[in-house]
């Protein structure tokens, strides 16, 4: 073999494995993208790893509204502003999943939207809680005290029902919750991720 010859193999042996790890480094990322189910940033999806589950796999799939009680729980009051527990619980018979922040907003008895929907408070983290059938998970909702508004910057109205859409599902439920509520942005309800109850 010639000099040349030889010096043409030896690169060719350093660089073969060097393109072998970037191949392989580059299926493997394919196949994570391919598999994935998180969704985006904007809806409150967990980081990876940020999960709660009442004792079953995680595999399970998203909560549907036709298999989720949805009621109000405990209640109470600080700073000017109104506390409610909303209480998701599996009604199903299968184990189930939610993840993020419900879509919550007041209505009167014709299921029109009474003021603003609710906005997301980030008090606790969002993570993909793991139900099982009979288990309860819950998010709370504050609703700011409407006599400590100008009447002008809160044009209070009278609520009658509580509009609920569970993370991620397009079907809502409408939970009896009568209240004087404002309905502009100054005085906007929030809302926290679900979590599961102890």
């Amino acid at each position: 073999m010639t000099t040349i010859g030889a010096a043409k193999v030896m690169v060719a042996l350093l660089v073969a494995p060097g393109l072998l790890a970037a191949c392989g480094g580059s299926s493997s990322g394919n196949a994570s993208l391919g598999t994935t189910s998180s969704p985006p940033a904007a809806t409150g999806a967990p980081a990876a790893g940020n999960s709660e589950t009442s004792g079953v796999s995680a595999t399970s799939t998203s909560c549907a509204t036709s298999d989720l009680k949805v009621s109000l729980g405990q209640s109470g009051a600080a700073a000017g502003t109104f506390y409610q527990r909303v209480d998701f619980r599996n009604t199903g018979t299968e184990p189930c999943t939610l993840t993020g922040y419900p879509g919550v907003s007041f209505a009167d008895d014709a299921g029109h939207q009474v003021g603003v929907d609710a906005s997301r408070n980030p008090a606790n983290a969002s993570a993909t809680v793991t139900l099982s059938p009979g288990s309860t998970a819950y998010a709370n909702l504050g609703v700011p005290d409407w006599g400590n508004f100008p009447a002008s910057n809160c044009s209070a109205a009278k609520a009658t029902m509580l509009r609920v859409y569970p993370p991620n599902q397009r079907d809502s439920v409408l939970v009896p919750d009568a209240q004087k509520v404002c309905t502009t942005t100054d005085g906007r309800p929030t809302i926290t991720a679900v979590q599961l109850t102890a």
